[in-house]
């Protein structure tokens, strides 16, 4: 969907996403909780955007949010998309 391409050597753990034309090459993405769960900390790894991500490594609970080239200084952690996570418990 979206135009996503998952290449060779990727590895998409659970609770994993890859959202919008995202092109992976060589890409892990480290298992996590479900992108339903309260703690975004705990969640899959996330590639979302648009671009080419090659031999990136996102853990649990971080997001790559790109804008052509995907990079490993553009990780963060998944909160920051989701600001008011605590107010919800």
């Amino acid at each position: 969907m979206n135009g996503v391409q998952i290449l060779d050597g990727c590895i998409i753990g659970d609770g994993c996403q890859v959202l919008g034309n995202i092109k992976a090459v060589k890409c892990i993405l480290k298992d996590g909780e479900s992108y339903k769960w309260d703690n975004p900390n705990m969640r899959g790894g996330v590639l979302k955007g648009f671009g080419n991500a090659i031999e990136l490594v996102v853990d649990k609970g971080e997001v790559i949010f790109g804008k052509g080239l995907l990079k490993k200084d553009m990780i963060e952690k998944q909160e920051k998309y989701h600001p008011n996570w605590k107010d919800k418990k």
